[in-house]
């Protein structure tokens, strides 16, 4: 009987912590989870003269200018700009 008491007592002791674990990473607080990185949002005034191809180094400094202005063409559905035209980049 003290040993089915003790049997008991520590399966129900493990399924709170297994509880308790779920909860916590559910929360958030699973330190052993990677953190998510979220994009930033650049977003950037058409200046007279600008180009498509200016506006790419400007907002993607790191990236290669031929892939951002193809992304920035298609999201627009247009290659002309307007001076006061605010355009919106979302970088990894």
């Amino acid at each position: 009987m003290l040993v089915r008491r003790r049997v008991v007592a520590a399966g129900l002791a493990l399924a709170v912590l297994g509880i308790a674990r779920q909860a916590g990473a559910t929360l958030g607080g699973d330190s052993l989870a990677t953190p998510e990185r979220r994009p930033q949002v650049i977003s950037y005034v058409v200046q007279p003269g600008d180009t498509l191809w200016s506006i790419a180094q400007r907002v993607a400094p790191g990236d290669d200018p031929r892939a951002v202005v193809d992304a920035i063409r298609e999201s627009r559905d247009t290659d002309t700009l307007y001076a006061g035209e605010t355009i919106t980049w979302m970088s990894d």
